[in-house]
């Protein structure tokens, strides 16, 4: 879902797949489509990754108080 920081970073079929929030069927569908389109699902983990690293580096962190403190 979009809660928390993810709406920040989180994109439906980019780096991730964006459900409803507390939409059993709706998290049950994207879990099966994950487990049966390995393609879709390997091209997710490594955009996550790159996304997840980008955004929280440590010399990202260390930009952002910069920025926070200046």
């Amino acid at each position: 879902t979009l809660s928390g920081i993810a709406h920040e970073f989180v994109k439906h079929e980019y780096n991730a797949l964006v459900v409803n929030y507390q939409d059993s069927n709706e998290i049950y569908r994207s879990i099966i489509r994950l487990l049966e389109d390995r393609k879709l699902a390997n091209k997710l983990v490594q955009q996550a990754r790159l996304d997840v690293l980008e955004k929280f580096s440590v010399d990202a962190q260390v930009l952002q108080l910069e920025f926070l403190y200046s």
